[in-house]
């Protein structure tokens, strides 16, 4: 979300190919969930060149998922920490475990985890493009 957000992002132009190949015949379904909102705002308070204060995080947030080539939805964060899979979770780092448990949120729903990260394995995860 972030570096679709943020024109000064690493990754923004990356992430609008992505968007506009995906939007080209049909809105784009996104979804966000606490977890993501309060990331996205925490994250664009904290980096300079973003948003200065909350509420234009928060403001930049609605833009996003407003957009007019976007269908959101919003999701509770309704899975419990003993829902997701165990043996997976081994394998994982601590900085993970907050991305594996949103691709769980997907997949309970039957959708996709979109990220940039390579090193998150899960069955709902699609890796946006170079």
């Amino acid at each position: 979300m972030l570096a679709l957000a943020w024109p000064q992002h690493l990754h923004y132009s990356r992430m609008e190919r992505w968007v506009l190949a995906q939007t080209a015949q049909q809105k784009l379904s996104i979804a966000t969930c606490p977890i993501t909102q309060l990331g996205f705002v925490r994250v664009s308070m904290n980096v300079k060149g973003y948003a200065a204060d909350f509420d234009s995080a928060a403001e930049m947030l609605n833009l996003l998922v407003d957009r007019k080539d976007f269908d959101h939805i919003f999701w509770p964060d309704d899975r419990a920490i003993n829902s997701l899979d165990k043996g997976k979770l081994s394998f994982l780092r601590p900085s993970q475990l907050t991305d594996v448990y949103l691709a769980s949120l997907a997949e309970g729903r039957r959708a996709k985890f979109l990220t940039l990260d390579e090193r998150i394995k899960h069955q709902s995860v699609e890796i946006v493009p170079l």
